[in-house]
């Protein structure tokens, strides 16, 4: 069975029934970067709250945006992850970890998406399909790139 069939088969389930189930968990990971997020190696975890993080890869940051001379530039690194922060505040729907600042002797960068966001008015996290917290995070992840490339020229995401 294809990636596309079990990622369909997914987004009618629940949240509170996929993330209760470590093999769903595991599709649903699966499944959020290849309809999402495509970023290669990228990791995923939870946090308190219903908050999904992800974090990038070191190989994310071996992209021409953030070498200098061949090297990677710490300049440059710290510049995106500015831009980051500078669109968190604007769109305020998703967080920069603070505590994992990129640089180039530390590859990590670190972003935090509050799932109870993703949730109609007066509705549970637990009973939200798939499919409404995909179509929420795929929008906002659309934006983050969005102004990623329009504002700041990075063409990374």
């Amino acid at each position: 069975m294809g990636t596309q069939n079990l990622c369909d088969e997914l987004l009618e389930r629940k949240y509170g029934e996929v993330v209760a189930d470590k093999k769903l968990r595991t599709q649903f990971h699966h499944c959020l970067n290849h309809m999402i997020f495509e970023i290669d190696g990228l990791r995923f975890s939870y946090e308190e709250g219903h908050v999904i993080c992800i974090e990038f890869p070191a190989e994310f940051f071996d992209q021409p945006d953030f070498l200098w001379n061949g090297k990677l530039s710490d300049a440059r690194i710290r510049k995106f992850y500015e831009s980051l922060k500078s669109i968190q505040r604007e769109l305020k729907n998703f967080y920069v970890d603070s505590l994992v600042k990129p640089s180039s002797t530390n590859l990590r960068l670190k972003l935090k998406f509050p799932l109870v966001r993703c949730v109609e008015r007066g509705k549970y996290i637990e009973d939200t399909p798939i499919k409404n917290i995909f179509v929420k995070l795929k929008d906002l992840w659309s934006k983050i790139c969005y102004k990623v490339i329009a504002n700041y020229k990075y063409n990374v995401l």
